[in-house]
């Protein structure tokens, strides 16, 4: 685990890669470890959002990154299973989880300017204005904990 870390700090260092395509194959590859019995997955998570900031994309400290991957759990084990085969012969696809993780931190940067959106034309809306506007984005019942955490 110490080369494999000390690796990928190497790669960040010489920066002949991109960040988030690093920190793609860094998470997959530590998930692919699987280090602990117990708890891979939520550190894995924590991992990514270091080294996203490490890069200066800052969005999981306001956009749930690990939500987005929990209400695409389905799409990730899938990613994991196709990018794993051949893997212990240093024979695999980073593709599909690549373009996956790539997938979340965009729908992250969405998620983020619809609540700026939000933030930004609330002044100018009355709070069940605000509240009907925020249930037709979502297009599906939201419950009284969900609207409070969409509308700031």
């Amino acid at each position: 685990m110490t080369d494999f870390a000390n690796n990928i700090n190497e790669a960040f260092e010489r920066g002949e890669i991109s960040p988030l395509v690093l920190s793609a194959a860094f998470v997959f590859d530590f998930v692919s470890i699987h280090p602990f019995r117990d708890g891979n997955g939520r550190m894995s998570r924590l991992l990514m959002l270091l080294t996203m900031y490490r890069s200066g994309l800052e969005v999981g400290k306001y956009i749930s990154l690990e939500k987005i991957i929990e209400d695409s759990k389905e799409s990730y084990y899938d990613v994991l299973a196709a990018s794993s085969v051949g893997w212990n012969e240093n024979q695999n696809d980073y593709a599909p989880f690549v373009n996956y993780y790539l997938g979340v931190v965009v729908k992250a940067y969405r998620d983020l300017i619809e609540r700026i959106g939000l933030v930004h034309n609330h002044k100018e809306l009355k709070a069940d204005k605000l509240i009907l506007k925020t249930l037709q984005q979502q297009l599906r019942p939201l419950s009284r904990a969900e609207l409070v955490e969409l509308i700031p």
